[in-house]
């Protein structure tokens, strides 16, 4: 703290301030530099907030920790301390740093933000949306916690509630193509179908690589019965990313596709199976059922691809097995 003009000179001469080092440019600054620094240098704060927003959590963790040390004081270390390690997978660490920073903080909407996903992460529902809620309060177009509510709101159960926080996101940013997805699996769950996949192909048209928006899009067409359009898309998802869910997804429209379709349909959906497979476009002799492709040189990866759709339409896959050469045997050497 600074002192008084009629306080006591801190530099111990027994004068009064203003008549001994009230003047002396040089003696002010040397007492300005005893005083304990209050916050971090914008240099550390600058590259606390490149690291984080890199995705370097590990790295910004590793520099905010120490920084709260230093300044336990300085809410913003506390928050980047609390984000980055809760999108590191460490949510319970995570906890007590982002309700420092809530204390230190209570204005802040992306304290409550991070608080909320945290506690969504924690599955401590009721809590992470009134983390939601708190942030929306602090900014109402806050447009990623209206879509983070209205998960919370759909994992409880409350699904027009759900919906209308989508609804509300989408108000503010219309090429928000994850509330769209969020949106149309809601509206299938109240089961308006056409308002779904009017929804979900509206996410696709804006992220044409939105994995998620096509794996619910498969279902869905598969749910009304067109499951050959469903296998074509849930294909197109598994170029993307293949996932188990994926997998999943794609035994479940063979199936119905199986029940629904007689014998000389299915052998017209051939090249859907190999494609979605891997395997290369049969020619000429190389006519098998669908789902029996040969794994040749792509692996035990098709391989394993290929009993899964095998299974999921009922043939059995065909294997192409090496000759094997007979063992040489070879004479002992006689001596000459």
């Amino acid at each position: 703290m600074k002192p008084g003009r009629n306080d006591s000179c801190p530099c111990g001469s027994g004068k009064k301030y203003k008549k001994c080092c009230h003047d002396n440019l040089e003696a002010r600054s040397a007492f300005q530099s005893m005083q304990p620094q209050e916050e971090p240098s914008r240099q550390e704060i600058g590259t606390l907030v490149s690291l984080f927003n890199q995705q370097r959590y590990i790295e910004a963790e590793f520099l905010a920790r120490p920084m709260t040390e230093n300044f336990p004081h300085y809410g913003f270390g506390w928050l980047i301390l609390g984000a980055a390690s809760n999108r590191s997978g460490r949510s319970a660490d995570a906890l007590a740093a982002l309700q420092k920073a809530a204390t230190l903080l209570p204005r802040d909407e992306d304290v409550h933000y991070n608080l909320g996903s945290t506690f969504h992460n924690l599955c401590r529902l009721d809590k992470a949306a009134a983390s939601y809620r708190r942030a929306l309060a602090l900014k109402p177009d806050y447009v990623e916690a209206h879509n983070n509510l209205g998960n919370i709101l759909k994992d409880i159960g409350q699904l027009n509630e759900a919906k209308t926080s989508y609804l509300r996101a989408l108000q503010i940013k219309p090429d928000y193509a994850e509330a769209l997805c969020n949106l149309g699996n809601t509206l299938k769950e109240l089961g308006r179908m056409a308002e779904a996949e009017a929804s979900l192909r509206r996410a696709l048209q804006i992220r044409p690589d939105f994995v998620e928006a096509l794996d619910s899009l498969a279902l869905l067409l598969n749910t009304q019965g067109e499951s050959a359009m469903a296998l074509d898309i849930i294909h197109q998802s598994m170029q993307y990313k293949e996932t188990a869910e994926a997998k999943s997804i794609f035994v479940a429209c063979a199936k119905h596709l199986r029940c629904t379709s007689d014998d000389s349909e299915m052998s017209s959906y051939g090249s859907r199976f190999d494609r979605a497979l891997g395997a290369p476009k049969r020619t000429g002799a190389d006519q098998r059922q669908p789902g029996q492709t040969q794994p040749g040189h792509r692996g035990m990866r098709d391989a394993g691809n290929q009993r899964l759709a095998c299974a999921a339409i009922g043939t059995k896959p065909v294997w192409h097995k090496r000759p094997r050469h007979p063992r040489r045997r070879y004479a002992a050497a006689r001596p000459a």
